[in-house]
């Protein structure tokens, strides 16, 4: 492990310019000490070479070569992806539980960092993040759980899925979607998911999120050029404010958007808007994504 000045002196970048790229990029980032010292790998010095010989041999700018980078790490990472067992699912879920329901969030993102350079990520949210929360829920009927650890779990998943979610760029041209939840509805991790499957297919995101009033969706719809509304609940309570909605989003008559709303709350929609409900499993999210005519082959990148 080597120190900032180490660093500055092995590859000719002033501290002041590490500091920046790794604010900037946040493509080389090291590691830090409980004091926040910055503690960076042979891996970081190599992954600076190898920028600052990209910028040079290819006349280059920096942001370009960083992209490059990453890029070049996610092919590497995505050929060294191994199949996600449910042998070995379940046995994350359980260490990974273990170390959120005890707090001890240093061994839950040691966890973590070893199931992202192994299995994909969606695999590794949709069969060991999922199946946890659900055992949460249980575990909280039956006062197993206090509502502290509850929430920290919850708290705790749902900032490693808004990292990927937030990290991946799409193109300018993309088709765009709208991802929110109605008024009151606080549980968005389902909501969350859906945003990155479609980022990752390609597809620009606006992500909303939680309690947000319906008034103005459909202006934003028609100003934004929004191809699809993804609304998201868990509670039968706003049924009525979803379809309202709905009703609204069905009145635009230059390009129209498609409509999905997911989430437990679904069940309660009348028979006529239930076209509009996804499932909730993965691979019947890819076969909705085949169908449909702004399905691209271009893919979300990280940055």
């Amino acid at each position: 492990m080597y120190g900032i000045k180490k660093v500055a002196e092995l590859t000719g970048i002033s501290p002041i310019t590490l500091r920046a790229w790794e604010n900037r990029y946040d493509v080389v980032k090291p590691s830090r000490t409980d004091g926040g010292t910055r503690l960076y790998t042979q891996e970081n010095v190599d992954d600076l070479l190898w920028v600052i010989s990209e910028r040079e041999t290819k006349k280059i700018t920096v942001k370009e070569a960083m992209r490059l980078l990453q890029e070049k790490k996610e092919n590497n990472r995505t050929s060294s992806i191994q199949p996600l067992t449910l042998d070995l699912a379940y046995a994350y879920e359980t260490k990974l539980l273990l170390a959120l329901r005890s707090f001890h969030t240093e061994s839950a993102d040691k966890l973590v960092d070893e199931m992202m350079k192994m299995y994909d990520y969606e695999d590794v949210f949709h069969h060991i993040f999922i199946p946890i929360l659900y055992r949460v829920g249980e575990l909280w009927e039956t006062k197993e759980l206090q509502v502290a650890q509850e929430h920290y779990i919850s708290h705790y998943l749902q900032q490693v899925i808004e990292h990927y979610l937030f990290k991946i760029r799409t193109t300018a041209d993309a088709p765009k979607a709208l991802a929110l939840c109605p008024p009151k509805e606080l549980h968005v991790i389902g909501l969350y998911l859906f945003s990155l499957f479609l980022k990752r297919r390609g597809m620009d995101v606006i992500f909303i999120g939680e309690n947000t009033p319906f008034a103005n969706v459909k202006a934003i719809v028609e100003q934004q050029n929004i191809a699809l509304v993804c609304l998201s609940t868990t509670m039968h309570d706003y049924t009525e404010d979803i379809i309202d909605l709905i009703q609204q989003l069905e009145q635009i008559t230059v390009n129209k958007p498609d409509i999905l709303v997911g989430g437990n709350g679904t069940v309660k929609l009348p028979t006529e808007l239930q076209q509009y409900i996804i499932p909730n499993l993965l691979n019947e999210w890819e076969e909705w994504w085949k169908s449909k005519s702004f399905s691209t082959d271009i893919k979300g990148e990280f940055t």
